[in-house]
């Protein structure tokens, strides 16, 4: 199990993110950082695409769509890959809220824009 991250989580930025996170042109490079960001997970835990599919219950072919970044992640399915990776939600959606904010994606955490 990973440690919870240093980062204030932000339920708004998760909303943000997955909600505006659809596949087009504009939003390929989002879906890219999510789906290296599961990939990394993944490996780092040993398994392979085909056993994360079995975990999911779906084609190996979504997975590796999604990895890629062809794929958008749906927010029920965030709540399936951190069950699969082993991990808290909240964990997994705030490594995935790092390398977007790292890669200028999203706005700083503590940016006054990203208040509600």
């Amino acid at each position: 199990m990973i440690a919870e991250c240093d980062t204030t989580f932000s339920y708004s930025n998760l909303v943000y993110i997955l909600i505006t996170n659809s596949v087009s042109s504009m939003n390929i490079y989002r879906n890219s950082i999510c789906g290296n960001v599961l990939r990394r997970l993944r490996e780092e835990r040993g398994i392979t695409q085909r056993e994360m599919a079995a975990r999911l219950g779906c084609a190996q072919s979504q997975v590796s769509k999604t990895e890629s970044g062809e794929r958008q992640l749906p927010l029920i399915e965030t709540y399936l890959y951190s069950d699969a990776l082993g991990m808290d939600y909240r964990v997994l959606v705030d490594r995935i809220h790092i390398d977007l904010v790292d890669r200028g994606q999203l706005p700083e955490p503590d940016d006054p824009r990203t208040a509600i």
